[in-house]
C-alpha cells in the first residue's frame, strides 16, 4: 500500500477532514490525535489512485534559472523555493506607485497601532491585498507560469522543506491583517526617521 506525507493545515484539528489531492483525485483524510498544524503524519492512499507521484508542471523558466545558478533543476523543492523567492523579492523590490502610496500616504494612520485595528483600515488592507496578488500574478507571468502550477509545486515540496515551508509562511504573512497593521505602522517609524 503506497503512503505520502501530509502536513496539517492550520486551523485543523484531531478528527477533523483534510482534503487531498493526488494527481488529478481529491480524497479526505481525518486529522489524527495529537497533530498539530504544520506537522507532518502520512496516511495511505485509496486503493484505486497511482502510487506514482503526480507528474508536475514545468515551472516555466524558474528551473532554467535554477540551473544557470548552479542548481538542480530537477530538484522540486529548489524549483520551488526560486520561483516563492522571485515571488517575495518581486513584492519586496516592486515599482508599483499606487502600492506605494497606499503604504506611504496612509502609513501615518496606523501610528498608535498597538494591537487593536480600526475598521476604517479594513478597505485599505482589502486594496493592499489586491495590489499584491496583482503583482504575484505579474511575476509568475513573468516567470511563465501559473498560480496553480506554483500550488502543485508546494502541494509536493514544501511539507518536507523547511526553506519552502519559512518562504509561504512569509508570503502569507504579507497578506495577513494584523501583519499588514504592524508593517503600516513600522513603514511609518522610518519615515519619521528618514523624513
Amino acid at each position: 500500500m503506497a503512503t505520502i506525507d501530509v502536513e496539517c493545515p492550520p486551523g485543523v484539528g484531531a478528527g477533523e477532514l483534510i482534503a487531498i489531492t493526488w494527481g488529478n483525485s481529491t480524497f479526505n483524510v481525518e486529522c489524527p490525535a495529537g497533530v498539530a498544524a504544520g506537522e507532518i503524519f502520512t496516511v495511505a492512499l485509496p486503493d484505486d489512485m497511482d502510487a506514482e507521484p503526480p507528474s508536475l508542471p514545468v515551472l516555466g523558466v524558474v528551473v532554467a534559472s535554477v540551473e544557470a545558478q548552479g542548481g538542480d533543476g530537477s530538484d522540486g523543492s529548489q524549483v520551488l523555493e526560486a520561483a516563492l523567492k522571485a515571488v517575495i523579492d518581486a513584492i519586496e523590490d516592486h515599482n508599483d506607485p499606487d502600492l506605494d502610496e497606499l503604504v506611504d500616504g496612509s502609513c501615518a494612520d496606523f501610528a498608535d497601532f498597538d494591537g487593536e485595528a480600526k475598521l476604517e483600515w479594513t478597505p485599505m488592507y482589502e486594496r493592499y491585498v489586491e495590489l499584491l496578488e496583482d503583482l504575484v500574478t505579474q511575476t509568475l507571468d513573468s516567470l511563465a507560469c501559473s498560480p496553480r502550477d506554483v500550488f502543485a509545486y508546494a502541494q509536493t515540496y514544501s511539507p518536507s522543506d523547511e526553506r519552502s515551508q519559512k518562504l509561504i509562511a512569509k508570503l502569507l504573512a504579507m497578506a495577513d491583517f494584523t501583519s499588514f497593521c504592524v508593517m503600516m505602522r513600522d513603514r511609518h517609524e522610518i519615515l519619521q526617521m528618514f523624513g
